[in-house]
């Protein structure tokens, strides 16, 4: 019996962990095979290897692929993108780039951080001839479906890697004085799709499509501050 009561509780035990490091993980499933009841031929592509914590530059560029472009992720990152990676201490206050602005670190570097709309829709303004580029904040991944997927235009949409559970990160003094902190886990995606109950994305981290469940993706959405970026031709007929 004592035996017994052991192998149970060790059970529980297990069952417990189990489901504390997985219970909680989003649901994902395979974009290729499910079934979207709208979703644009938007290529994907990879953020590996040449840009590690790049997923903006690259989901900037899938759409500007989208719409005609042959610019690289590559190019965009080192000739559009403009990168900041001083970071400096005054006494125990850390002082930083602001992310609305500019890429905070280097994104050809694992250890980066990353960058907000502010800053993509800023380099395709300063640089390209033929888009330009707008940042939104809808209140929901709905909003965009009505107002953009349907329409024919995939939206770069801030959200998490995986769509995992974010949480505070580095804090930092701004150039204007503020206080920023970095939401872990930041990622970029393209939003090109999407049914009744997945959104379905290009996926810089994968180099793929995914979906994931709704509610989950709208949490993650606001967690990052309901982001949304829009490119369009600046002469539709070009």
């Amino acid at each position: 019996m004592r035996i017994f009561i052991i192998v149970v509780a060790l059970v529980i035990c297990a069952a417990t962990v189990f489901f504390c490091l997985f219970g909680n993980t989003p649901t994902q499933i395979d974009a290729n095979t499910a079934k979207a009841d709208k979703i644009l031929a938007v290529e994907p592509l990879s953020q590996f290897p040449s840009l590690p914590t790049g997923c903006e530059a690259v989901a900037a560029v899938t759409v500007m692929r989208y719409l005609g472009s042959s610019m690289t992720p590559e190019r965009f990152a080192d000739e559009w993108l403009e990168s900041n990676n001083d970071f400096y201490t005054v006494g125990e206050s850390l002082f930083g780039p602001d992310p609305n602005a500019v890429f905070a670190g280097d994104p050809k570097t694992a250890n980066s951080f990353g960058c907000y709309g502010g800053a993509i829709v800023r380099a395709v303004n300063d640089f390209s001839l033929s888009f330009s580029a707008e940042l939104r904040n809808p209140p929901s991944l709905d909003t965009l479906c009505e107002q953009y997927i349907d329409n024919g235009a995939p939206v770069l949409v801030w959200v998490t890697i995986g769509m995992r559970q974010t949480s505070p990160g580095r804090s930092w003094v701004l150039p204007d004085g503020s206080i920023f902190t970095w939401m872990t886990g930041e990622h970029c995606m393209v939003l090109i799709g999407y049914n009744e109950k997945f959104y379905f994305f290009c996926d810089p981290q994968s180099g793929g499509l995914a979906a994931f469940e709704k509610s989950i993706s709208q949490k993650r959405f606001e967690e990052l501050g309901c982001q949304a970026v829009i490119i369009n031709k600046r002469n539709p007929s070009a």
